[in-house]
């Protein structure tokens, strides 16, 4: 897996897909209506973008704005697939593992990338 970061999409794309699938399954399943569960995805992808900038994760611009996009897809597609956006626990947990692995697996190629050691991929 190619974890660089590309202008539009990456390998993070993935991640950021599942983010929005995964939040808005536990908010939904935890009992958060539509409305308020889009509203607290669409804060939490935007402050996630913000705290990469603070934190000089260096990534072009329209890729950010492109994870976000891609998160709310995510959202969405919670609703394609369930009428009321509830998920059931046999899949929102191991579609959990995947996103948390993903991201855990990503940041440390990221921060031995950044470090100048070879990637993992």
């Amino acid at each position: 897996m190619n974890w660089k970061e590309g202008k539009h999409f990456d390998i993070w794309t993935v991640s950021h897909l599942l983010s929005g699938f995964v939040l808005g399954g536990w908010m939904i399943n935890l009992g958060m209506d539509f409305l308020s569960a889009s509203v607290a995805y669409l804060g939490i992808a935007i402050l996630w973008e913000a705290f990469e900038l603070y934190r000089d994760v260096r990534e072009h611009s329209r890729n950010r704005v492109v994870d976000v996009l891609i998160g709310l897809a995510g959202y969405a597609g919670l609703f394609l697939v369930s009428k009321e956006g509830l998920i059931r626990m046999t899949w929102l947990m191991p579609l959990t593992a995947i996103y948390v692995s993903m991201g855990v697996y990503g940041y440390i190629n990221y921060r031995r990338r950044k470090s100048g050691e070879e990637n993992l991929a």
